[in-house]
């Protein structure tokens, strides 16, 4: 993603997932390469399924909170521009 090479992002992160779905690091990835994609709703899915996965089968707590956050960010960006309140509010 840092060389702009957007879309190679997300075919190789969707690959990650395709391949290896009880990883959560190839979900916060798609939810990376999605939120620089400009598609929030989607990303804060990805970044959801990461932190299930890292609860479930992982065991690893911290990166499932981590997740979390940054599931909870991109779903504010999204109502963000999608011009709702909560966003505007810090509510959610």
């Amino acid at each position: 993603m840092r060389l702009g090479r957007l879309a190679d992002a997300l075919a190789d992160a969707r690959a990650c997932v395709e391949a290896a779905p009880r990883w959560s690091k190839a979900h916060a990835r798609l939810g990376a390469a999605l939120a620089a994609a400009g598609k929030q709703t989607e990303a804060a899915a990805a970044y959801e399924r990461a932190a299930e996965v890292a609860g479930t089968h992982e065991r690893d707590t911290s990166a499932a909170d981590e997740y979390e956050a940054a599931a909870l960010l991109a779903k504010r960006e999204a109502m963000r521009r999608a011009g709702g309140g909560a966003a505007r509010d810090g509510g959610f």
